[in-house]
């Protein structure tokens, strides 16, 4: 009786997220870059530099492209506003 007051009485550990929209290839690529980051602070080579370098632009494109594709508008009805043709 006393674990079950305690257990109810105990915030859940789990901490929850919103759901994300990020693509599996974008997610990937910082996974990449992260573990390219870390090589190149441990080592200091320019081969590591440039890897991370090379990485690091890859994913600005990725993201460049995925930010102008979520800016357009969806519908091509939305792009053409015609003008009423009638006269008063």
């Amino acid at each position: 009786m006393l674990q079950n007051a305690v257990k109810n009485a105990t915030p859940s550990s789990e901490t929850q997220r919103a759901p994300s929209n990020v693509p599996y290839e974008i997610k990937g690529l910082i996974a990449e870059k992260r573990k390219a980051r870390s090589t190149w602070q441990r080592t200091h080579t320019p081969d590591n530099k440039g890897k991370y370098n090379q990485i690091n632009n890859k994913l600005k494109s990725k993201l460049r492209e995925l930010r102008t594709k979520r800016s357009k508008p969806t519908s091509p009805a939305s792009k053409e506003k015609t003008v009423p043709s009638g006269s008063q």
